[in-house]
């Protein structure tokens, strides 16, 4: 629905809610200024009264949370559609798909910004569940469990980016970021490292060892996968390794993953 928000709904608007509200499966609503408008041709920003078009916005939920029978619906109210608005609309989008289309949603999404918040988002859901394996006190759990969630995760990346790899690729990718970081003792150096410098208690980092060492083990290689795809074989391995570790030991990109 593609319409002026700075003022309330008209007849024809209305009706548009009533034909929306018969298909039944609508879960997204855009409503924002057409880009043909003469302020936005002009590149001008009009004069607007702020509470006027506040107002008018609560007017425009109100309406349509009415015809959609106050089911779940997101709405989006935007004056101008901007690259840094698709981000979080592409993120609802994929939570709304079933499981089973989530994992071929990224590399459909042809928005590079988008795309590469659902791999980030990928790759944290996955580094909590390393992270919970990670709780294991089996000795080598790690290469029982936590590898294969890394493995998968790697060609889900691939995917996201139209790469089609092995597992047997994907599984020497991990192999070789674990080396430049050291393995396990790096990964654990670095959870110690990243721990020492945060001071907020509530942050998920600060868990048992094992489950800390699995998150970030995951993180590193999880965004080693993302910068190596992203540089379509511009670097290697082992640098996409290198620089994901530097990212990941920064105490504000770590802080930046975990409230995504």
């Amino acid at each position: 629905l593609c319409t002026l928000h700075d003022r309330r709904p008209t007849e024809l608007e209305q009706g548009l809610f009533e034909h929306v509200r018969r298909l039944r499966r609508v879960q997204a609503v855009l409503v924002v200024t057409p880009l043909d408008t003469p302020a936005a041709l002009a590149g001008e920003e009009p004069t607007r009264d702020r509470d006027a078009e506040r107002e008018a916005w609560t007017a425009w939920e109100l309406e349509l949370r009415r015809v959609l029978n106050d089911r779940e619906v997101a709405c989006f109210p935007v004056r101008r559609l901007r690259s840094d608005h698709l981000v979080p609309i592409a993120r609802y989008l994929c939570t709304k798909l079933d499981s089973r289309f989530q994992l071929g949603f990224a590399s459909m999404v042809l928005h590079q910004s988008s795309r590469d918040a659902l791999v980030v988002d990928l790759i944290n859901s996955l580094s909590r569940t390393a992270a919970f394996l990670g709780l294991n006190p089996i000795p080598y759990a790690d290469l029982i469990a936590i590898t294969p969630v890394q493995v998968l995760m790697v060609c889900r990346i691939a995917a996201a980016y139209g790469r089609r790899i092995s597992v047997r690729w994907a599984a020497d990718f991990v192999a070789v970021c674990a080396a430049v970081a050291g393995t396990g003792l790096g990964f654990k150096m670095l959870y110690r490292r990243i721990k020492k410098g945060l001071g907020n208690p509530g942050l998920p980092l600060l868990m048992p060892l094992g489950a800390g060492v699995a998150w970030v083990g995951t993180q590193v290689i999880g965004h080693a996968a993302r910068l190596y795809f992203q540089s379509s074989g511009g670097m290697s391995a082992r640098q996409a390794g290198r620089k994901a570790a530097q990212l990941v030991a920064e105490q504000s990109v770590v802080g930046m993953l975990l409230v995504q």
